[in-house]
């Protein structure tokens, strides 16, 4: 595969073990991805990746599921940007741990009962690309963590403790996440404290939409709306059992808050293959369509695709957002994805997949140090 030379020096360097010679910000890596891309295909050379030993433990899982994340978010942008080159660009991997916690988690129950795999959403980007967020636990002490990428260790976030299902409002400015009962939201930068949204049940999944209200989901409860200032959680969608739905679950609003994309089950214990659907359903008219058989967690991409995960399988769909209809076959991308599926505690799945895509744009060439995440 054909790459600019610029691009392979660029990649090396954000690969340094010296921190002083990594990049300090991630707009800086924008800007030199742009500048090596317009300079053209002329400088190339040949690029191949050399398989990773495999690793056996949930540790390595753990670790090896943010990397997934890191990989698909930096394939997308690089494959978007470039384009113009004659062939495909190259998916980017590098490892992000999880220290100081020893492993991802979303409730105490997922080191005993689920193989230590995650019952909910785990992790996030920033929307900026600068930092990755997620719920882990050290030893019995389960709270959310920020790192920047340039970073070598995580930083816990005060407040968070006991958290889960973290998402971020669309400004990078909000951190959302589920604890002790309630929806609740913090400044990503650590500035201020913990305040509380609404009371609610554990989530499955959340999404903070540009007109800033939240959807969230209550899996046979169906899916909520509160205000993020906050106020009385409200209804808005709800399973029909007549019709042969189970749960509503993984919620994501679409650019233009009209519309909004979840899962359903349509059995109390799913399989997450033929019996689960990703739909899309228009909020003022209740139109619904279904966009993909057999999949679950999908999330939408500027890129105009969708994500989702298949049996721990992360597969992409090209998605046209004015029609809402997939317009092309699904391809796979990744295999072994972590996902809330087909574990020994069936009846606390939600099939979330633990992945994420920062939305990368716009970039911020400044952004604060603590916001970068502190070592």
């Amino acid at each position: 595969m054909d790459v600019p030379a610029a691009i392979r020096k660029l990649l090396r360097r954000c690969l340094e073990k010296d921190h002083n010679r990594r990049f300090a910000d991630i707009a800086d890596v924008r800007f030199e991805i742009e500048d090596a891309l317009k300079a053209g295909p002329d400088a190339t050379a040949a690029v191949t990746s050399a398989p990773s030993a495999g690793h056996s433990s949930r540790r390595i899982l753990a670790i090896g599921s943010l990397a997934a994340a890191v990989l698909i978010a930096l394939g997308f942008w690089i494959g978007r940007r470039g384009a113009a080159l004659d062939t495909p660009a190259p998916v980017t991997r590098f490892l992000v741990n999880v220290a100081p916690a020893d492993r991802l988690q979303a409730a105490p129950e997922d080191r005993v009962t689920n193989e230590g795999r995650p019952n909910r959403t785990a992790m996030t980007w920033s929307p900026d690309g600068g930092s990755v967020i997620f719920s882990a636990a050290d030893s019995d002490r389960q709270q959310l963590y920020i790192r920047g990428i340039d970073q070598l260790r995580a930083t816990p976030l005060p407040g968070t403790e006991g958290g889960a299902v973290p998402f971020s409002s669309p400004d990078g400015r909000w951190l959302g996440f589920w604890s002790s009962g309630a929806l609740k939201k913090i400044p990503i930068d650590g500035s201020g404290p913990a305040t509380v949204i609404c009371e609610t049940t554990l989530l499955f999944g959340a999404s903070w939409g540009a007109d800033d209200t939240i959807i969230f989901s209550r899996g046979a409860d169906g899916l909520w709306r509160v205000p993020a200032s906050g106020g009385t959680a409200q209804a808005i969608l709800k399973p029909d059992s007549t019709k042969g739905e189970s749960r509503f679950l993984s919620p994501q609003i679409l650019p233009g808050n009209e519309a909004i994309l979840f899962t359903i089950t349509h059995t109390t214990f799913p399989t997450w293959d033929d019996d689960t659907e990703v739909v899309v359903q228009v909020l003022a008219s209740g139109e619904r369509k279904v966009v993909v058989h057999g999949g679950a967690d999908a999330r939408y991409l500027p890129s105009r695709h969708l994500l989702y995960v298949r049996k721990g399988t992360l597969m992409a769909v090209p998605f046209d957002l004015q029609q809402l209809v997939a317009t092309g076959g699904a391809v796979a991308l990744i295999p072994d994805v972590m996902q809330s599926a087909n574990t020994p505690n069936a009846d606390s799945e939600s099939g979330a997949g633990q992945f994420s895509v920062p939305i990368l744009a716009p970039f911020r060439r400044k952004r604060s140090r603590r916001a970068s995440c502190v070592e």
